[in-house]
């Protein structure tokens, strides 16, 4: 229960940085858990159709992993990683190749 309302609060965090959007909750997900972990999947997929790039690609593939990760696109998600990665080399260089891992451990696990 919690995971899921960390999820929804983390794309509820999205949605500030989105545009002005607006997108269909269904209001029984609010209490009811079961179709909470309905609705996050097909919210976060609508999310992502609508989602641009802006000035910084580094948030933007932040926000786009995460997303894709709600919305059950873990392949994608791993893409995303990657991309990820690759341009932040610059800011860790030390150890480029463990960012985000624990989010490619969590996939493999559930």
């Amino acid at each position: 229960m919690r995971k899921l309302l960390g999820l929804m609060f983390l794309c509820m965090m999205v949605f500030s940085y989105a545009s002005a959007r607006q997108f269909y909750f269904p209001k029984t997900a609010i209490t009811d858990s079961i179709e909470l972990s309905k609705a996050m999947p097909i919210l976060a997929g609508k999310v992502i159709a609508s989602y641009k790039p802006g000035d910084d690609q580094k948030t933007y593939l932040n926000n786009l992993f995460r997303l894709q990760i709600l919305a059950g696109r873990y392949r994608d998600a791993n893409s995303t990683i990657v991309s990820l990665r690759s341009i932040s080399k610059d800011s860790d260089p030390q150890f480029p190749e463990l960012l985000y891992i624990q989010h490619e451990l969590f996939r493999t696990v559930y």
